[in-house]
């Protein structure tokens, strides 16, 4: 008996001493992610592991946070990873914004992560710190409309945001369409101290997140990444962009793919599990993903925030497989627009399969051409909102 209760007792101290533990590194981890800690993390601390994309992307949630609203505002662009391997750094588009508008030009902060639900950019973008005339962009493509209720119980509970704040979200999810389709919210239950333990992934990227800004980036990835934000394209060693050295076993971040495209035979089985899968996830799921974005798109209109619908290019064989789709796609969109959305769409660039690393993943050497047509059309889109 005595040998039981000391069993007990050690268990008792055991499980005592894990949850001290627990609190006591969600604290440090809290702290070391606050808004001043992330406010001067360099862009290229995130570029060894393939969770990097989420702490990046909330480095610059909580950077944009602390700062004082820029005299021109702000222009956000929140999205998966076509934004992510579409668009060269901000600081090579905010270059083109000065030079256009002068003192005035918008903040341009690009906040993307691969797989990204709708779940989770009305959470980014509900934690931004919109105000009156500032601009919201919004990647959508059939993808990213096809995440439905287990995504979003996933997201939810054990979200890679679970550092932002629930409140705005949770007034959102109260809408009557979203309750309408989710029934009674059971996935928005969430304990704010455990929440970033209940999941392996989670605790990863914090850890990784940690690491990688103390600085194991090699020289070549340094020049890389200076040359890039220095405005040397021409310079850039691509392949470079990523550490192999910190990469893990895991796929490297910003840039994930250089130059050198897929096979034809392993596009065409990237089509197939296309067609097997997104394409019944869509018709199943996309109701739950436009009513959340519909139901963001009125409520920034509602604080004066414009919002553009931003679609990138993608290989014709996508625009092929996803062919039935895109009716109802264009009808939820239609709706979008309707609702008071500017739709931005990009589809039609002149870019051929060779120039995709697979169906939707824009090449290296193509960036810069694609940065200048998104830049050129958020221009026009911007000067026509301000006129109106």
């Amino acid at each position: 008996m005595s040998g039981k209760l000391l069993n007990g007792r050690a268990f008792v101290a055991a499980f005592i001493t894990v949850a001290l533990i627990l609190v006591v590194v969600e604290i440090e981890v809290r702290s070391a992610l606050s808004d001043q800690a992330l406010k001067d993390w360099p862009e290229d601390s995130f570029l060894a592991h393939e969770r990097d994309d989420h702490g990046r992307l909330m480095a610059g949630v909580f950077a944009a946070r602390s700062e004082d609203p820029p005299p021109g505002g702000h222009v956000f662009v929140i999205g998966g990873s076509t934004v992510r391997e579409g668009l060269l750094p901000d600081a090579v588009i905010q270059r083109g914004l000065s030079d256009a508008l002068g003192a005035e030009a918008p903040e341009i902060h690009t906040l993307y992560s691969f797989d990204q639900t709708m779940a989770e950019t009305a959470r980014v973008a509900l934690n931004l710190p919109l105000q009156h005339g500032d601009t919201l962009v919004i990647g959508v493509n059939p993808r990213r409309l096809s995440f439905g209720e287990p995504a979003l119980a996933r997201e939810f509970v054990a979200s890679r945001f679970s550092l932002l704040s629930n409140e705005s979200l949770r007034a959102l999810a109260a809408t009557d369409t979203i309750a309408a389709i989710t029934g009674n919210e059971p996935w928005l239950s969430e304990t704010r101290l455990l929440t970033p333990w209940d999941s392996l992934a989670v605790f990863e990227h914090r850890l990784f997140m940690r690491n990688w800004v103390e600085g194991r980036l090699n020289a070549n990835t340094v020049g890389a990444w200076d040359n890039l934000f220095g405005g040397k394209l021409g310079d850039v060693d691509w392949l470079a962009l990523a550490d192999v050295d910190t990469r893990n076993v895991r796929r490297p971040l910003r840039y994930a793919y250089g130059d050198q495209a897929l096979t034809k035979r392993e596009k065409a089985e990237i089509a197939a599990a296309v067609a097997s899968t997104r394409i019944d996830a869509f018709f199943e799921h996309s109701p739950v993903d436009f009513a959340i974005l519909q139901s963001l798109i009125e409520t920034q209109l509602a604080d004066d925030v414009y919002v553009i619908l931003l679609e990138l290019p993608r290989a014709q064989s996508s625009t092929d497989v996803y062919g039935p789709v895109w009716a109802d796609y264009e009808t939820g969109m239609s709706a979008l627009v309707e609702a008071g959305a500017t739709r931005l769409d990009l589809r039609n660039a002149p870019f051929g399969d060779d120039d995709f690393y697979d169906l939707e993943h824009l090449l290296a050497p193509f960036r810069p051409d694609l940065t200048d047509m998104f830049f050129e059309e958020l221009l026009g889109a911007e000067l026509d909102l301000e006129q109106s």
